[in-house]
């Protein structure tokens, strides 16, 4: 019994002999610097805090209320342009007057696009067509009275009689 515990002991040193020259021997990885670090880390889409942040928020603070005023500055210049165009398309827009039609059970999307063409309300049967199949709706046409006007696009006058 006692050389069993003597060669257990043995092979425990010699066992943690070869692992410390194993750990000794093995060169460890170089040490980053911190710019390395720190492009490693925004690479890995970490956030990097720096001490200095309160500055850079106060700079683009300012800079996004120059750029705010910029902004304001041009849209008073659009209002003036834009004024003369709204009275323009006030004028148009008195000739619009509001169209009631009735769409009733059993009716396909060629009657619905016959009945829009004979009150005006749409100029291409083709155009309206490809409108309704394209956005898939055509099967959904509503029974029922709607108030369209001829200055509405394809798309807002689909959506009212799908109901969508």
């Amino acid at each position: 019994m006692k050389q069993f515990i003597r060669a257990f002991a043995l092979g425990l040193i010699v066992a943690g002999g070869i692992f410390g020259v194993a750990y000794y021997i093995d060169s460890p990885s170089a040490s980053m610097d911190e710019s390395a670090m720190k492009a490693e880390l925004t690479n890995e889409g970490y956030y990097i805090y720096e001490e200095n942040m309160n500055s850079k928020i106060i700079d683009l603070e300012n800079e996004v209320k120059s750029l705010e005023n910029q902004l304001l500055e041009f849209e008073n210049i659009d209002n003036a342009s834009n004024e003369d165009e709204s009275l323009e398309e006030s004028e148009l827009e008195e000739d619009v007057e509001a169209i009631n039609i009735s769409i009733m059970p059993g009716m396909q999307v060629a009657d619905v696009t016959q009945l829009l063409l004979d009150h005006q309300i749409i100029d291409d049967e083709a155009s309206f067509i490809t409108t309704l199949e394209e956005s898939e709706r055509s099967r959904y046409i509503q029974v029922g009275n709607f108030e369209l006007h001829s200055n509405m696009s394809d798309e807002e006058i689909v959506s009212i009689i799908t109901g969508e």
